[in-house]
């Protein structure tokens, strides 16, 4: 019994919390109080068998005083791989941290778990791992820890730290490496990044005001000037990403000569530039197409031959590369490069605005496109495989519905990884019956990121039962019965976008639910609503969907202006139809909306909507068929 008061109740959020932060805390910084709640709670729950084991080889290691036999001798009893990685990676943290205190014979376990964690030892590295590597660089295990990091300084194209940079400058590579970039190049590049930043900052807070063009007129030159002296030898990626966000700024902007200059300067500059090539094909000719010139684009489409590499271009290219072509050779040359950018990019955003084209404008390569996205099944599981294999998964999907439910990601994705990773059989069929068990889970958002990416990776085949797994149906007759005016598919594409059907979803901003409701926005609706009732599934799209009506009759029907405030908010929105979103073609308004995140956003709930129609319409037929 306590000595002051009641023992306090702790309650099951607690008990998780308590493994997110050990799992995230270094060997150091981990809580004894976590540890204890971890072992008491779990302890007598098979289910969670491997946390506990995991808690227990954690508390030796920080009880232990030789801390490297402790990390040599852990994992007893774990058996889930990630829970081993995250020991050995602590292990090596403090071990790093704690250099100067390892006796000789510590030096070659030490060397084995920098071999495992190289970027542990880099981070930040100084003296004292200087010192450690001239020790061990007359031994076997220390050559080959040396080579490693050698190869890491010339892939990454940086150079470490003054102390650590002596001991490789024998090495030719490393020394005309370090000659261009000096010491501690990263930090160096970060500076110059941050330069670079506040040179466009300027044009940025411009854009969309009356000031815009004396701004841009007095400070572009800097820009491209910055470009060509500063960056040329860095080829850094972060300054090629900034470089693309400035250019969207340009295209929504009308800024079109100065689009293609900046293009210019990265094509002629930066080697690195190849990965984001497709996108400078892209600006260049939307540049073209803003001043309605599709000589000048065709031109530029025929020299960097992007109809010769088609299917090799992400959709985007692809889709507006068609539609510029049209113009000049005719509707059977777009649609015919429309079909090979569905068959190349079937579930993207630009592949659903390709379908919708077909089929407004050709029946027979919409009718091809159709078959296409509803073939049947290529490959199935058996009973029994299902049945083996959910004796395999229960234990798995238990837990990670219980991580989702506490919004502990890394938890549940490494879960979900370890589970695919074990598969030996034939893999359509296993990603199929993965999806499945995971969708008896409620687990959509993890079925998602596992289709795409096999399917991103040729990995998997495509047909109708992805589809099925990539736009299911939970809460489609509770937003129905909420909702006559409001096509019910329009807030499933809504819903699958912002939570993944997950009603404990919670952003980083504060979102909450199945329709990602701001607190303060629900309290619009319902001044006595708290977080915790917010939550509730049925609470929540009753709210959402109130404010999806009042924002539907506010901007009269048009999805994107709805789409940009429910997303961005209706402030931003408001400014933009003033600035941006001024085309009568509401592709191009898309194109220029200000925010990236906002813009995918819209485009993604646009190719849901397209897959949902799609299916509900052959729903619909097949019923029909079958009561004939």
């Amino acid at each position: 019994m306590p000595l002051f008061g009641k023992a306090k109740t702790i309650s099951e959020k607690e008990y998780f919390s308590a493994i997110s932060k050990i799992y995230r805390s270094s060997l150091s910084k981990i809580k004894d109080l976590d540890l204890n709640l971890v072992k008491s709670k779990f302890k007598e729950e098979p289910v969670y068998k491997d946390y506990y084991n995991w808690a227990l080889n954690l508390e030796k290691i920080k009880k232990s005083s030789k801390k490297i036999e402790a990390c040599h001798q852990i994992i007893n009893k774990v058996e889930l791989s990630f829970l081993k990685k995250n020991i050995s990676s602590k292990c090596a943290s403090f071990i790093k941290g704690n250099l100067k205190k390892l006796s000789a014979k510590d030096y070659e376990k030490a060397s084995d778990l920098f071999l495992k964690w190289p970027y542990i030892f880099l981070r930040n590295a100084g003296s004292d791992e200087a010192n450690f590597l001239k020790k061990i660089s007359k031994k076997e295990y220390g050559v080959h820890l040396k080579e490693m990091f050698l190869n890491i300084f010339l892939s990454d194209e940086f150079v470490p730290s003054h102390e650590l940079s002596k001991l490789y400058l024998s090495n030719p590579q490393f020394k005309s490496l370090h000659v261009l970039l000096g010491n501690n190049s990263k930090s160096n590049t970060k500076t110059k990044i941050s330069n670079f930043k506040k040179k466009i900052k300027p044009i940025y807070n411009a854009g969309g005001t009356d000031k815009f063009e004396g701004v841009f007129k007095k400070k572009f030159k800097f820009i491209s000037q910055a470009l060509k002296e500063s960056y040329v030898h860095l080829n850094d990626k972060r300054t090629i990403n900034e470089s693309f966000n400035f250019l969207a700024f340009l295209a929504r902007n009308k800024k079109t000569k100065e689009s293609r200059e900046i293009i210019d300067i990265l094509k002629e500059n930066y080697s690195k530039l190849k990965p984001r090539i497709s996108d400078a094909h892209f600006y260049y000719i939307w540049s073209y197409l803003q001043e309605n010139k599709l000589k000048e684009a065709k031109e530029y489409i025929k020299e960097v031959k992007i109809v010769e590499n088609f299917e090799s271009h992400p959709s985007r290219l692809q889709f507006w590369t068609a539609k510029i072509l049209s113009h000049s050779d005719g509707d059977k040359s777009k649609n015919d490069l429309l079909v090979k950018l569905i068959m190349s990019n079937p579930i993207s955003y630009y592949g659903s605005v390709a379908a919708k084209e077909l089929e407004a404008e050709s029946k027979d390569h919409y009718k091809k496109i159709k078959e296409f996205y509803l073939r049947k099944s290529l490959s199935t599981y058996s009973q029994k495989e299902y049945l083996d294999f959910s004796k395999v998964s229960t234990p798995v999907l238990e837990r990670s519905i219980v991580w989702a439910k506490y919004n502990l990601n890394s938890l549940l994705y490494n879960e979900i990884q370890e589970l695919i990773n074990e598969n030996e059989d034939d893999y359509n069929s296993f990603v199929k019956l993965v999806s499945v068990r995971l969708h008896e889970y409620g687990l959509f958002l993890n079925t998602f990121q596992l289709l795409f990416q096999k399917m991103e990776s040729k990995e998997i085949s495509y047909d109708k039962d992805l589809l099925h797994a990539l736009f299911p149906t939970p809460f489609k007759k509770e937003v129905e019965s909420l909702t006559a005016s409001i096509d019910s598919k329009i807030i499933m594409s809504l819903i699958r976008q912002e939570s993944s059907f997950n009603p404990y979803a919670k952003s980083p901003v504060g979102a909450l639910g199945l329709m990602q409701m701001m607190p303060y926005t629900a309290k619009r609706f319902d001044k006595k609503i708290t977080k915790e009732k917010l939550v509730d599934y049925k609470t929540n799209l009753k709210l959402g969907l109130t404010y999806f009506i009042e924002l539907n009759d506010r901007y009269e029907s048009n999805l994107i202006d709805i789409l940009s405030a429910y997303n961005a908010g209706e402030r931003r929105i408001d400014s933009w139809r003033k600035t941006y979103l001024l085309s009568k073609n509401p592709l191009v308004n898309i194109e220029h909306i200000p925010f990236k995140e906002t813009r995918k956003y819209i485009k993604l709930i646009s190719r849901n909507k397209f897959f949902y129609d799609l299916l509900e319409d052959d729903e619909k037929k097949r019923s029909l068929a079958s009561e004939k």
